[in-house]
């Protein structure tokens, strides 16, 4: 009975054996570990990462110095063991990772890979954003997006710029200035978009297609922009966060200012477009009393732009964890530096027009 009780437990530790896989990580020098990081602050057996028999991966940490982290919602939990996802954030010490990265790594198994302690790179989200330019369910999906922000902004940029929940960043980043620059190109209105037709739909995939030179011109210009700031909040708070966080958090928010800046453009369409087609002069506009349309659209214009300042802001304080009064510092010397750049790249354009203009 025994003997049989003996061989039970060992066929028992072969099937468990067989269908879970443990790994060790640990730290790159002490290299005692299957998957090793490159960190000071990982120890030398940091964790334990499991792969169980119903196919669930699992995070042990075993009692490392610095602790082991998963990243819920936008903030990071301290965890002795639990269940996580192949994509799913976690810091082993200052190093952060995910399951898939420390598993795509030469002898994965041996000992002898080396594990990349950065985050999912912020190319590989545009790139699939770029990819979803045609799909109308993702389009929908980021102009309901857009309602969420308004009315939770800190609560869903976070989500959004972190867990890349529930949009892409940068596909909300895409649509918004696909929509931005359609609108401005060819001078769209509300009234035009409202008495739209059924077979006026198909003119939509060629004014995009006309639209993108300007589209790419817009997007290059405001990924460059945001190299920026990353280095002044950087600077100025000496805090470490990662290029990549940062780049998808500005995705959100560039997304965020194309939608709102387009629904203005409509509005001063609409009013400049009845100006230019009746030919009013200013004395006329108010002998038939539509200044009252340009004060709301003024008013409306100022509401929007201030809440975009207002969405910045909260997006950079809970993104650095930092205070308001030092947001609002950082936030004023970004726009000092973005103009003294523009007006840097621009002064070259503006003497040769003037040197072109000037009586020989």
């Amino acid at each position: 009975m025994r003997q049989r009780r003996c061989e039970f437990q060992r066929l028992h530790a072969l099937f468990r054996e067989i269908v879970m896989k443990r790994w060790t990580i640990g730290s790159r020098k002490r290299q005692q570990a299957d998957l090793r990081l490159d960190d000071a602050t990982v120890s030398g057996l940091h964790a334990d990462l499991v792969l169980t028999d119903d196919g669930r991966w699992m995070i042990e940490d075993r009692n490392s110095t610095n602790g082991t982290k998963r990243c819920s919602n936008g903030r990071w939990f301290a965890v002795k063991q639990a269940y996580v996802l192949p994509d799913e954030r976690l810091r082993f010490g200052a190093a952060e990772t995910t399951i898939r990265r420390l598993l795509q790594t030469p002898d994965q198994g041996g000992g002898k890979g080396e594990a990349d302690a950065t985050v999912v790179p912020w190319r590989s989200d545009l790139a699939v954003g770029l990819s979803k330019i045609h799909d109308v369910a993702e389009f929908k999906r980021n102009v309901l997006f857009v309602l969420d922000l308004i009315g939770s902004p800190a609560k869903h940029i976070i989500h959004c710029g972190v867990n890349r929940r529930p949009v892409n960043p940068f596909s909300f980043m895409v649509f918004g200035g696909l929509v931005y620059t359609v609108i401005t190109t060819f001078g769209l209105t509300i009234s035009a978009l409202v008495k739209i037709h059924n077979e006026e739909y198909s003119r939509i995939p060629g004014m995009i297609l006309q639209s993108i030179p300007q589209f790419i011109l817009f997007f290059t210009l405001t990924l460059i922009a945001n190299v920026v700031p990353f280095f002044i909040f950087r600077r100025m708070t000496l805090k470490k966060r990662h290029f990549d966080d940062f780049m998808r958090l500005m995705a959100v928010v560039n997304g965020m200012y194309w939608m709102l800046l387009s629904f203005i453009v409509l509005f001063w369409n609409e009013f400049l477009i009845s100006v230019i087609r009746e030919n009013l002069t200013l004395e006329k506009i108010m002998e038939k009393l539509q200044f009252g349309a340009i004060y709301n659209t003024y008013i409306l214009s100022m509401v929007i732009v201030f809440y975009l300042g207002f969405f910045a802001v909260v997006a950079q304080k809970h993104f650095w964890n930092i205070s308001y009064w030092r947001t609002l510092w950082c936030c004023g010397l970004t726009s000092f530096a973005i103009i003294g750049l523009l007006a840097l790249i621009s002064s070259p354009m503006i003497l040769l027009a003037m040197a072109v203009s000037a009586p020989h």
